[in-house]
């Protein structure tokens, strides 16, 4: 090699982390699925969540961050991933596209199991009263508003109740 001959470049290999992809409204799954099958690691985090149509209630994965999906490559794997179908573009901060760190992954993880074993109540739900006038009785939720939850109470010939929307563990069971 003559002393005028640059030194041949050395590539560094770039870090693998997790990155931020903006997905087109409702696309969310469809994004997963394609950047899956091209061989990425992807994380979209989904809760489930009791939805009533007017024939049935059904239990439906929702993501728990609309339009957004989590993708681990390098930067270089990032840029080909944006161009997929349903992606609209990854999301930047301060000019560079948003790492977001292992550790909140493992969070959102650990967010999700907590939601996933909590015991929500919903319209539908058969639960029993565990403290008041109406220990012991069970009773089928069929309203819930921003106040107050609604009861039927089949054991005393469909009675409907009221109660507040506090509800503690201890006073009432699924």
């Amino acid at each position: 090699m003559s002393p005028d001959t640059p030194a041949p470049r050395v590539l560094k290999s770039q870090p693998v982390r997790w990155y931020v992809l903006y997905t087109a409204s409702r696309a969310e799954k469809a994004v997963e699925r394609r950047l899956t099958l091209m061989g990425a690691e992807v994380f979209l985090p989904l809760y489930r969540e009791k939805r009533k149509w007017s024939d049935r209630v059904k239990t439906v994965e929702i993501p728990l961050y609309r339009s957004y999906i989590f993708v681990h490559c390098t930067r270089a794997q990032l840029s080909k991933y944006a161009s997929v179908e349903g992606v609209a573009c990854p999301v930047y901060y301060c000019g560079e596209p948003a790492v977001i760190r292992d550790s909140e992954i493992e969070e959102i993880h650990k967010f999700l199991i907590v939601v996933d074993q909590s015991r929500i109540i919903s319209e539908g739900d058969m639960v029993r009263i565990l403290g008041g006038p109406f220990e012991k009785r069970t009773g089928r939720v069929t309203k819930i508003d921003n106040r107050f939850i609604y009861l039927t109470l089949e054991s005393i010939g469909n009675l409907t109740v009221c109660a507040e929307l506090r509800i503690d563990k201890e006073m009432v069971g699924k």
